[in-house]
Order: structure tokens, then C-alpha cells, then sequence
């Protein structure tokens, strides 16, 4: 993906909003953690990834033990 600035969403199956981080890319292979600062049960989740223009250049599902 293109440098620059673009934003993690996570959601809930329902498509409510768990938490949302701003990244910075700065070349190919980086990697961004992203911590939940509340504990969030288990289950599927869906992750997006916008870049700046709000266009979305990554959506999947996500599984939480």
C-alpha cells in the first residue's frame, strides 16, 4: 500500500464501533499494533483500513479468543 496516513476500524459484527487508530505507513512490511483499551469479549469482529481519502484498501474479519 502507499505511504502515508490511514485509519484501522474496528467493528463489531453489527457494524458498531469498538475502536479506531490513525497510522502513519511509512514503507512496505510495516507493522502497526493495535491494543483494545477496553476488554472485549470473545468472538468475530470485522477490521477496515482507510487510507486518507477514506477509501477503503483492506476489510477482514477478525477472531478474538
Amino acid at each position: 500500500n502507499a505511504s502515508g496516513k490511514h485509519k484501522i476500524v474496528l467493528t463489531d459484527l453489527e457494524g458498531r464501533l469498538i475502536e479506531t487508530k490513525d497510522v502513519y505507513i511509512k514503507g512496505r512490511g510495516q507493522v502497526e499494533n493495535f491494543q483494545l483499551h477496553r476488554k472485549q469479549a470473545g468472538g468475530m469482529y470485522m477490521i477496515k483500513i482507510t487510507d486518507a481519502a477514506s477509501k477503503a484498501i483492506f476489510s477482514d474479519k477478525l477472531v478474538v479468543e
